[in-house]
């Protein structure tokens, strides 16, 4: 995908994206959904894509609009997504629908080092709650302590279909959700790539 959207030239609008969209709303249709004039930088987390939008690096992130706080920064919603719990199949959760907060709360919960989207949710959302916190440099290792049965993670839905074939299960954690948007020093970029976006699904 960076070589495809590195390649274009006659760039008009410089992209930030997080590799979870692209995964979960674009899939393949990527050069479709954009075209000519648009290229792409991809970030694992939104913090990242933040710094290159206030450097001029990009003209526009798609990236995690919850935590947004900059007043002159607009925005614009694409879609929301649950956050979901994943654990062994040995795990006590395993037994649940849906899985609330005070049913994690003495569990060792795995999180990716900051910065992270679901860290800054975590520590956004729970900061009143003692939390058992447990970084990890990567995902896959996150992964393997969860199959020996060592604790959890939170991960938004579009990153917990990774999981499917780890013979790991997912549930939704009830109440909260994030929205992943459009954000723009320019509301004129935000309404063109919106309309970018809604012309192609």
């Amino acid at each position: 995908m960076k070589e495809l959207t590195t390649a274009s030239n006659g760039t008009d609008i410089r992209i930030g994206l997080l590799p979870s969209f692209s995964l979960y709303k674009l899939d393949k249709n990527i050069q479709q959904t954009f075209g000519k004039g648009i290229s792409i930088k991809i970030e694992s987390n939104t913090h990242n894509l933040l710094e290159y939008l206030y450097n001029g690096d990009i003209d526009l992130l798609i990236g995690d609009t919850t935590s947004i706080k900059h007043h002159q920064l607009f925005t614009k919603s694409l879609y929301k997504e649950p956050f979901m719990v994943v654990f062994s199949q040995h795990n006590l959760l395993n037994g649940m629908n849906s899985i609330k907060l005070n049913d994690i709360l003495m569990q060792n919960i795995f999180v990716l080092n900051s910065p992270c989207d679901t860290l800054t949710f975590i520590k956004n959302a729970f900061s009143e709650h003692r939390l058992n916190l447990e970084y990890k440099s990567d995902l896959e290792s996150i992964f393997a302590s969860i199959k020996n049965n060592q604790g959890i993670t939170i991960m938004p839905q579009s990153l917990a279909n990774k999981v499917e074939h780890m013979n790991l299960i997912y549930k939704p954690l009830a109440h909260y959700v994030r929205e992943v948007g459009l954000i723009a020093y320019s509301d004129q970029t935000v309404d063109q790539v919106f309309n970018i976006l809604k012309d192609k699904h």
